[in-house]
């Protein structure tokens, strides 16, 4: 099983202690990985590139009446528990993990990059859609 669709079953299951139904957004998924490639690049060379476009396309995902959070994580390993833990106990983490929202749309992006000498670089996006209360 893959590394995301094992941190959505963590994520899945801490909504579930809080009494919080889940429901992914595919679509949005899709529009997140790209953020995920430009963070690695901008880690690596100092160069942002895609910004522009991404909040374009993020735009597109949200239907009008909605609002988009996301928050965005960098790990040097590749296990989902810790980054669970992680997005459990960071209070950036909170307002995105924890909505509650009638009708939320959570939305799930993480990307390895493996570097020479053992070396991990992970990015996740974790982000929710949501009608504006």
């Amino acid at each position: 099983v893959g590394l995301e669709a094992q941190l959505r079953r963590r994520l899945e299951a801490h909504r579930s202690s809080l009494g919080l139904a889940t429901s992914w957004d595919t679509a949005l998924e899709s529009t997140l990985g790209p953020a995920l490639y430009s963070y690695e690049l901008e880690a690596q060379c100092g160069a942002t590139l895609g910004a522009p476009e991404f909040q374009l396309a993020v735009k597109r995902c949200t239907p009008t009446g909605h609002t988009f959070r996301g928050y965005p994580a960098h790990f040097t390993h590749a296990r989902p528990a810790a980054m669970a833990r992680h997005l459990a106990t960071a209070a950036g983490a909170a307002g995105v993990l924890q909505c509650k929202a009638p009708r939320a749309r959570l939305a799930l992006r993480l990307r390895t990059f493996a570097y020479p000498d053992g070396v991990t670089s992970a990015w996740l996006l974790l982000a929710c859609s949501a009608a504006l209360e």
